[in-house]
């Protein structure tokens, strides 16, 4: 038999092509979308960037276009919340300026408002636990406006969703701004002593919880009962956080000025909360000269501080 006679051998379709593309289509759509984002977090950094400058109506108008090329973005709209709250902040004496009260400036209203609706549009873009923390956002927010209803809502939206947080940082969250939007305050009063049952060491978040006790007792008119637990909370944080900030070694580890100044600015805001509440409850007591010691601290530890609400 000649070789052109020679029965013709057939071959078989190859399996590597269908197992590579059944294997490359689950991962090809995280993969196109993250490709997408990219040029999203390109625009927002460059926009943020032109914040830190306060060039704010230029960043303003940056992310704008950016959002028109790519609506529905949650990291933009991100960085747009963040841009309208930085430039809220510069419009206001104090630097983070509030409390239960609204903004001073009509400027600085606007542009709160503005970055609550921004946060609402996330909170309907995105169905992940990221929720949970815009949530917590909106609500801080919500109070700066002076909307204590809004605020409580949105950590009720949390307590139901569960999910995002341990339990013991859900309830004192919860319960903190109840106390804040002075609403519900015997729920607030069960819900710490909830969150303090998981700490009973000494740590950073039974501190946090004994000033949140404190607060709430102090709303309740529970005055002696709250400087107890204002006491305790004041002189843990001083001795466990404060004195123990080490400027210098935190340069070290971190190599970065203005990130060590911004830990540095976070630990005196909280110390200064922490002794703020407890000149409210001092004050009430009728103890002034302990209250003017506390109000002198607390101008020590934030520079042009105007007597405003701290929280």
């Amino acid at each position: 038999m000649s070789s052109q006679d020679a029965p013709r051998e057939f071959s078989r379709p190859s399996a590597f092509w269908p197992i590579l593309l059944a294997c490359a289509i689950p991962i090809l759509p995280p993969i196109f979308l993250e490709w997408t984002r990219e040029p999203a977090r390109w625009l927002g950094a460059e926009a943020l960037e032109l914040a830190e400058n306060h060039q704010f109506p230029e960043a303003a108008r940056k992310l704008e276009v950016a959002l028109d090329r790519y609506p529905g973005s949650v990291q933009l709209l991100e960085h747009q919340t963040k841009l309208l709250v930085k430039w809220a902040d510069t419009e206001l004496p104090w630097r983070r300026g509030t409390g239960a009260d609204a903004p001073d400036s009509e400027q600085a209203k606007q542009l709160l408002e503005q970055a609550v609706q921004t946060l609402q549009r996330m909170i309907e873009a995105d169905n992940s636990l990221a929720v949970q923390a815009y949530r917590q956002w909106c609500g801080e927010l919500q109070l700066r406006l002076g909307r204590g209803d809004e605020a409580v809502k949105q950590w009720k939206a949390i307590a139901e969703r569960r999910g995002g947080m341990p339990e013991p940082e859900l309830l004192n969250g919860y319960a903190y701004y109840r106390a804040l939007a002075n609403q519900e305050l015997p729920e607030a009063l069960e819900q710490v002593d909830r969150a303090l049952a998981f700490r009973t060491k000494p740590s950073p978040a039974r501190t946090g919880y004994l000033d949140t006790r404190g607060y709430i007792l102090y709303r309740m008119g529970r005055f002696a009962d709250a400087l107890t637990d204002l006491d305790a909370a004041v002189e843990a944080f001083r001795k466990e956080e404060f004195e123990k900030f080490d400027r210098e070694k935190q340069m070290q580890l971190l190599s970065s000025m203005k990130l060590v100044e911004e830990i540095d600015l976070r630990v005196r805001e909280s110390f200064a909360t922490l002794l703020y509440h407890r000149m409210l409850a001092l004050e009430a007591l009728g103890e002034s000269e302990r209250a003017t010691t506390d109000r002198k601290e607390i101008e020590s530890l934030l520079p042009g501080y105007d007597g405003r609400e701290l929280r």
